[in-house]
Order: structure tokens, then sequence, then C-alpha cells
């Protein structure tokens, strides 16, 4: 991400501002997981960099940030999307835009306002939102020539204004694109989070409990027995 923001911000003279993500993870995740309010594993890795983010916008003196939060949801940008047939994208886009408010809407909502900063998501203007939802899953997923083009009706709006070295990227995680190794499968405890965490932490093993909410990884029970203690 860092290349492509500079070379457009370069371009078009914008003013840009660069942070270097720099956190302990040991000595962070429990804040992280007492203003989340949450102890899913992906929502909590993904929101160190938003923690940080937040922090150095209101630092630079604003109170108010857009973010693009649903555009990937409402047009399919996520990669599992090109698993569905086109009949079942849009359906899935509904669904998972649907559960926001228990997942990823929780990350933006709750590391923004921990430092007293809105964000105005403009994809989910209810007119947005319902005309998305009604476009064919065919021009969402792209299928042209074995090459698969997620959240492609969106990309052609965009190419209009951006040039091609943004609007065609390919979907990388937020975390991950701002140079964060947060890891991009928790079932795998992959990444630089689960193995901070687990270097000074030990889950306690309950198997009643893991079956229950349906955990995998050790790294999930840590997460739970901190959400539990708070």
């Amino acid at each position: 991400d860092y290349d492509a923001s500079l070379k457009i911000c370069k371009e078009n003279n914008y003013k840009y501002h660069v942070v270097y993500p720099s956190v302990d993870y040991t000595k962070e995740f429990e804040q992280i997981i007492y203003h989340l309010e949450t102890y899913e594993a992906q929502i909590i890795r993904q929101s160190f960099a938003l923690d940080i983010l937040s922090k150095e916008v209101v630092r630079a003196g604003y109170r108010i940030a857009l973010v693009g939060e649903a555009s990937d949801e409402l047009f399919g940008g996520y990669n599992e999307f090109s698993r569905l047939s086109n009949e079942q994208i849009t359906k899935g886009c509904y669904l998972i835009t649907n559960d926001l408010e228990r997942s990823h809407n929780m990350r933006v909502d709750r590391m923004s306002m921990k430092h007293t900063l809105e964000t105005r998501a403009p994809f989910f203007d209810t007119k947005a939102a319902g005309f998305a939802l009604q476009i064919d899953g065919s021009l969402k997923i792209k299928r042209d020539n074995h090459q698969i083009i997620t959240k492609y009706i969106l990309r052609k709006v965009a190419e209009e204004f951006l040039p091609d070295y943004i609007t065609w990227r390919y979907k990388v995680p937020f975390a991950n694109g701002a140079g964060m190794n947060v890891g991009f499968n928790f079932r795998t405890q992959d990444g630089d989070v689960a193995e901070a965490i687990l270097s000074e932490n030990k889950a306690e093993t309950n198997k009643t409990t893991k079956e229950k909410y349906g955990f995998i990884t050790e790294e999930e029970m840590v997460y739970y027995n901190k959400y539990k203690a708070f």
C-alpha cells in the first residue's frame, strides 16, 4: 500500500503523512480486546493497525475520517466470493454485510472511538447499499480467460478517476497492506501477532468451551480467556 499511496500522492500533489507501524503485541493485545469487546481472532489481528492509524489521525488535528468499509462486502471484493456461482454472489454480499455489526464494523467503530475519532462510511449510504445488492454477481466477479477479478464493477467506475495501478491492484487485508505481518489465516496461527501472543501466554484448555464456540487454535482461547476476565 505504501508504494501505491505515495505514488498517487506525489503525482497529484496531495498532502500525505507516513506512519511507521510499531507495536508490541504482547503488551497491547489486552487493551485491544478491552476496547473491542470481542475475542474473534481475525478482528483482533486487524485492529492493531487501525488503532495506530486512528491515534495518528487525531494527533494530526482531525476528528472525522472517511473510510472505505463495505465496498468489499457489497461489491464482492474478497477472494472467497470467487468460489460462489454468479447467482450466489450477491446473496453472499448480503449475508456478510448484514453481519458486519458483529464483526469488522466493531473494529472500525471501537478502534476509532478509542481515540475519539468519528468515521464516515460512504458505501453504507442506504441508497448505495440497496443498489449494490441488486447488481448481478457476474458484474462483481469477472471471470475471463482463467483470470478472476474481484469487485469488478466498482473497479470499472474507479477507472474513470484513478490510475490503473490503484484501480486494478490485488486485494490485500488492511493491516498486511499497511506493512504489518498479522497473518492471513488464524487457523494456522500464522503471523507476528500469534507468535508474540503465544510466546508469553498459555491458554487454559477447556474442551466444553472449545466445542461450544468452535475454537480451533490456542490463540483464540487466549483471547477468549482475556475477554472473560474483563
